[in-house]
């Protein structure tokens, strides 16, 4: 009996404009696709090999081998008969949390940040049980503000802190390091604007 493939349950594609992905959520992992790939997946899903090519007037069979081949590499699915499709059904990804909100956005400026209760912002986060905020700034704003705006969420519930501040040739990296080893909290501290690329890992122990 000839075979179909399968993804396994974990692993989702999703198409894009110029090209799709593949995300493993079991092992965190993503790969990216050709759309054609995210096509065959999704429109002829449970069709066999042979009807696949066939449905592509034959011109691309080695395109679709080379596709499967990956597929498996990646071991993101595999090959089992038409009769046992059934056996595999699709991952539920239905999502429930507990928290009232799960994420907030503080927009900052310098010259209005005093007019903000940071304190009374962080109490209200807690009790819709806030667990991730993002603090943006878009225009240049002293570091010294950025660290009195994070004291006031230092015994707070969120779990998680992210940085969008604008670059300021002023301010070293070493600064933003500091931040992070004081704040634990500080997932990531993205400078927009900044004239070149660079990524910069910070671990706790090196404080």
């Amino acid at each position: 009996m000839a075979k179909v493939f399968k993804l396994f349950a974990c692993c989702i594609p999703v198409k894009g404009v110029k090209r799709s992905i593949v995300c493993d959520l079991q092992r965190n992992n993503s790969e990216f696709i050709p759309n054609t790939l995210f096509e065959i997946l999704k429109k002829y899903d449970g069709k066999q090999l042979a009807s696949i090519k066939y449905l592509y007037e034959q011109k691309h069979d080695e395109i679709i081998d080379e596709y499967f081949n990956f597929l498996l590499e990646k071991e993101f699915g595999f090959w089992c008969h038409q009769d046992e499709v059934e056996q595999f059904p699709p991952i539920q990804i239905n999502w429930e949390r507990p928290e009232f909100i799960t994420n907030a956005i503080i927009d900052i400026k310098a010259e209005k940040v005093k007019n903000l209760d940071f304190s009374l912002i962080a109490m209200q986060l807690d009790k819709l049980a806030c667990k991730a905020l993002q603090i943006r700034a878009f225009q240049t704003i002293p570091v010294e503000i950025i660290h009195n705006v994070l004291t006031h969420f230092d015994s707070s519930r969120l779990r998680h802190i992210d940085l969008l501040l604008k670059y300021d040739k002023q301010t070293p990296i070493e600064v933003f390091q500091h931040l992070c080893r004081e704040f634990l909290r500080i997932q990531y501290i993205t400078l927009h604007s900044s004239p070149s690329i660079l990524f910069e890992k910070v671990s706790s122990s090196n404080a």
